[in-house]
Formats: C-alpha cells, structure tokens, sequence
C-alpha cells in the first residue's frame, strides 16, 4: 500500500502557423482539435492537438472561452488573424509506477505517512514522493520529439513560429535542458493513481478485482487508486467505470 504511485508526464508546445499552409481555410475560423496517439517500448502517450485562428495567439485559450452565448461568441469569432494558425500541442505520456517494495527510496514514487508533519488534531499528514525512472525520461523525450514533429510537419514548407521564454521564436526551444521549459513539474496534472492497485493475489495487490482490501474486511476503494497502470489518456472515464463496477459489485 502505498507503492505504484503513478502520474502523468506533461508538455506543451505552443505555435503559430503561417495560414497559407491550409488552403480553403474559411475567413472566420472557430477551433478544432485532434488526438494522436503514439509509443513506445517504454509506454504509451497521446498528443492533443488543437488549432485556432484568434489573434490573441494560443489555441487553448479560445478552445476554453467558447460558450454558448451568442453575444459573447460573435466578438470571439470576429477576432481573427490574417495571417496565423495558433496550434497547441500537449503531450501526455504514461508513467512507470512499481509494486516491488523499495522502501522510501527518494528514487522512487510512493506515498506514506509523513513522520515529521501532523494536521491540526495531530494526525500525520500524507508524504508524496514523485520521481522518473529512466524508462519515463525516455519516453518523454520520445513524446516531445514526436510533439515537434507533427508541428513541423502540420506546418510543411510554411513558416513556423514557437512561443517560448516570452516571445515568438523561428527555432522550437532548445532540449538540452535538464528540465526542459515545455515541460510541466510531476504532480501539477493531479492523475496521481495506483497506490491501492487491484489484482487476484493478495501478496502482490492491495485489493482485489472488485476493489475490496484484501486485508481488510468490508472494506472498499473505488476510485483511480485501483489502477494497475495509468495509461496515457485522461483517467476520469476509467474512474468512473471502475467505480460503477464497485458499486454494481457492493450491490449485488
């Protein structure tokens, strides 16, 4: 219990594409949005695409503001660039979690009882460590690279601008960082799952298919705890039907 702790590693990319590189495109240009999925030997990852010709510049930032208002959707429609695609390209790739016991090693993820800090009434306060294995930096550096890619090739022979360190760039930003500036801090995507994983075995899960403890009796998790991997997508559906599956479960 405790172990597996996984997450989601994350970039984003954010560009501007001459609008020459989509002939017929209409004068009036809403957004639009695409999944590519791609992987590894190392996991999984995804690719959410979307696009947008506002002249404020980053397609998520109209992709979130459209509502259902026709007074507030016309300005937002009418706001277009002449002369630019706004794309945003955020990548999501799986993490490797663990289940062998490794203790608290700072190299690993786990979460545990924290032996030095208490909430007001004195009860110990939750320890989250997070930590990249080698096999999650490689596939990251494999999803940025393919990130990087489809831009370049979304773009053709047009030109291409990256927004990076505050401006428009004609080159992407550059990868030898240690902690490249496109990249988002483990912990800040909040899909942390897998610390109560399910499994047949009791001596290698903490709860069975149905999310009942093994050690505990009458007891149930229901929620992205139970996942044995986390996937790349989104974790929300797989919450959801995992829990209906326990309800179903309790209930019958």
């Amino acid at each position: 219990m405790g172990r597996n702790l996984m997450g989601h590693l994350r970039s984003n990319f954010a560009a501007r594409i001459e609008r020459a590189a989509f002939p017929g495109l209409p004068n009036k240009v809403e957004t639009a949005a695409a999944l590519v999925r791609g992987g590894t030997p190392q996991g999984r990852f995804h690719l959410q695409f979307t696009a947008a010709a506002n002249q404020s510049g980053g397609s998520d930032a109209l992709l979130f503001t459209m509502v259902p208002d026709l007074d507030l959707l016309a300005p937002l429609i009418a706001n277009v660039d002449p002369n630019w695609v706004s794309v945003t390209v955020r990548g999501i790739a799986e993490m490797a979690g663990g289940t062998s016991p490794h203790g608290h090693a700072a190299t690993r993820s786990w979460i545990d009882l924290s032996p030095f800090e208490t909430e007001g009434d004195g009860v110990p306060r939750a320890w989250v460590n997070l930590a990249t294995q080698h096999s999650d930096q490689q596939l990251w550096g494999a999803m940025d690279k393919a990130a990087l890619a489809l831009l370049a090739r979304t773009a053709g022979a047009h030109k291409i601008e990256y927004h990076w360190d505050g401006g428009w760039k004609s080159q992407p930003p550059p990868s030898g960082a240690a902690f490249p500036p496109w990249r988002e801090g483990l912990g800040t995507t909040y899909h942390e799952s897998g610390t109560l994983w399910m499994g047949t075995d009791p001596n290698a899960s903490v709860t069975d298919v149905n999310g009942r403890f093994h050690h505990v009796g009458n007891a149930y998790a229901c929620d992205q705890s139970l996942f044995p991997t986390v996937g790349s997508v989104n974790p929300v559906l797989t919450g959801l039907t995992l829990a209906r599956k326990v309800a179903e479960h309790i209930a019958a």
